[in-house]
């Protein structure tokens, strides 16, 4: 072979090596950009999901104040033989008892089939996290529907402020966990606790002001 065949063929070759390391380049640019803009799409969705997840909880937690009404509106639907004393005594209030008592099985049938119908975008942790403090919050929602409040006073003397504190844990036990996921600095929640205490606070000012005023 001549020098100028050689000259030619090496020059194809390196073209076409040089040409195929290029598009190799090329791909995996295109992979990796595909990637990350798949992982942005999917951030997007789970910030999403968390904000209506934590609303959601939110929601249940403090418009279902189990120390003001009791568990009654844990029953539903309403049974006869476990809540006489609701269609006996609830008077003016029944329609509003049995809304909030509706409501709150809906909330809690939203909850459970919005964390299945999400697995793919929430985190591992807050699935997990919410599934515990749900299991345990259901666990005493199945007992309060088929005992009466005598029942279950005999079964736990303080079975109210159990099923309180389990339904606070399960607002935030999956946003402690949400928070914990997204790791971003500054970002956080107040807890049930301190918010009493904030409260307290705020109302403690005014009775001082009144005191000194009296």
């Amino acid at each position: 072979m001549t020098s100028g065949w050689a000259a030619f063929l090496g020059a194809i070759v390196g073209s076409a090596i040089s040409g195929g390391v290029l598009l190799a380049a090329e791909w995996l640019r295109h992979r990796r950009r595909r990637k990350e803009a798949v992982q942005d799409r999917l951030l997007e969705k789970r910030l999403a999901a968390y904000a209506d997840l934590a609303k959601r909880l939110t929601e249940l937690r403090w418009e279902l104040p189990l120390v003001q009404y009791g568990v009654e509106p844990l029953r539903w639907g309403k049974d006869r033989r476990i809540s006489p004393q609701f269609f006996e005594d609830a008077g003016d209030t029944l329609e509003q008892d049995k809304s909030l008592a509706r409501m709150t099985c809906e909330r809690l049938d939203w909850l459970r089939e919005f964390v299945l119908a999400q697995a793919l975008i929430l985190a591992p942790e807050v699935q997990i996290a919410f599934w515990e403090a749900f299991g345990e919050f259901d666990a005493w929602r199945s007992k309060v529907q088929i005992m009466s409040d005598r029942q279950l006073g005999e079964l736990c003397g303080d079975y109210t402020s159990r099923i309180d504190d389990a339904l606070t844990r399960l607002r935030e036990g999956p946003l402690a966990a949400m928070i914990k996921d997204l790791g971003v600095s500054g970002f956080g929640f107040a807890g049930s606790e301190e918010v009493r205490q904030a409260w307290e606070q705020g109302r403690g000012r005014v009775k001082e002001v009144l005191k000194q005023q009296g």
